[in-house]
């Protein structure tokens, strides 16, 4: 029998051997190449289910402090936060803390002052008489009773003894055209906007507290003549910020007549201004601050924030922090890297965390990271989160 060329046996032996040995070993030599095949193809799986396992309890194991998740989709039992490291102080207001307390109104803001004096001495009865030039005060704060305003017109139609003419009035120019005057409205755009109260709830704040009725109706009715009377102002404030050297850009999901679209937020300083747009991607964003925009702009690492150039977009600190804890909840090397941005990220900016850490790296762990090369560039940008997850999978902490 012809001997397999990879049977590592002298063929001088294999001619000696009896045929019967020799079919035996050619046979158990085949199933040890197969099951040798298998093992591989075996271990390939084992690694990639590995990882597939890792990545679901990465998953699973997102919450709201290592994640963009909301605290109300926290599971129950969740662990606290990561301790903070002591400082020595006390809870509460600190040495030399100055007080926030009410503060009395000047007496030209006093509308009714009670004044209570005593009549006679407690000791021997005799009466008492002058002023004290510092007398305890305490104020009382009331809100008046709510009465509304009505104020009616009448257009009135007169004939002319003379010819017998009819002529009729005409409303005067500063006439409101509808039945609730601009502060009604106004009130009632604050409430809808401000506080997003239901139009069912702004009717009975109107009727409860303002003492006005108001139809279920009427409310998106004054709130749209409100949207009207802002057009000019909104119009300046988007055009304010957009002049800014610095803004932060978010977006949220939102719900207009049963379909999604996503609320736009742009906040500066002195401004903030809110659109709603059918698209969350890159053109909701341009729409917002311009395509031209040339200061820097703070936001998440969303995908429509790419068009950005990286050297004038800063990554949101709290969303960086979030990364930090999910490094350390990964275990491992993850783990020794999250704690060590984390507990550097209250005293140094984030290039200097990541630059920091390359210098941890030991000598021979540098040369074998493809990335050491370019983290000096990559420091100095935005997007550094990407640089932490790679040096974790292509770097060793010494």
């Amino acid at each position: 029998m012809k001997k397999p060329d990879d049977l590592p046996i002298n063929p001088k032996d294999w001619e000696a051997t009896p045929l019967v040995v020799q079919a035996v070993v050619v046979m158990l030599w085949q199933e040890k190449q197969v099951m040798a095949e298998q093992i591989i193809q075996l271990q390939k799986q084992v690694i990639e289910l590995q990882k597939e396992i890792e990545r679901l309890q990465e998953q699973v194991g997102k919450n709201s402090q290592n994640s963009s998740k909301p605290p109300s989709s926290d599971p129950p039992g969740m662990k606290a936060k990561p301790p903070r490291d002591p400082k020595g102080r006390k809870a509460g207001g600190q040495p030399g803390h100055r007080g926030k307390g009410r503060k009395h109104k000047p007496l030209e803001y006093v509308d009714h002052v009670r004044i209570q004096k005593p009549t006679e001495c407690k000791e021997c009865g005799a009466l008492l008489m002058g002023e004290d030039i510092h007398p305890r005060r305490h104020q009382v704060i009331e809100l008046p009773r709510i009465k509304p305003e009505v104020t009616e017109y009448q257009l009135h139609t007169l004939t002319c003894l003379s010819c017998g003419c009819k002529n009729k009035a005409e409303w005067p120019s500063n006439m409101p055209s509808g039945s609730y005057g601009p502060r009604a409205q106004a009130t009632l755009g604050y409430l809808s906007g401000r506080f997003g109260i239901s139009k069912r709830d702004m009717q009975e704040i109107m009727r409860t507290i303002f003492r006005t009725d108001i139809s279920l109706g009427s409310v998106p009715a004054q709130e749209r003549c409100v949207s009207t009377g802002l057009e000019i102002p909104l119009q300046e404030a988007y055009e304010y910020v957009q002049k800014q050297a610095s803004i932060n850009l978010d977006e949220t999901s939102w719900h207009e007549l049963n379909k999604k679209i996503w609320l736009w937020v742009g906040s500066t300083s002195q401004v903030t201004v809110f659109r709603l747009f059918k698209t969350r991607g890159s053109k909701g964003a341009q729409q917002l601050i311009g395509t031209d925009y040339d200061g820097i702009v703070g936001s998440d690492r969303y995908s429509a924030y790419n068009w950005i150039d990286p050297e004038k977009r800063q990554v949101c600190w709290a969303h960086l922090k979030r990364d930090f804890q999910a490094l350390v909840d990964r275990g491992g090397e993850s783990k020794t890297i999250g704690r060590f941005c984390w507990q550097k990220s209250g005293s140094s900016s984030i290039c200097g965390i990541v630059s920091e850490m390359v210098r941890c790296l030991a000598p021979n762990s540098r040369s074998q990271c493809s990335l050491f090369k370019k983290m000096s560039i990559v420091c100095c940008r935005s997007v550094l989160t990407l640089s932490i997850k790679k040096l974790v999978r292509h770097a060793k902490i010494s």
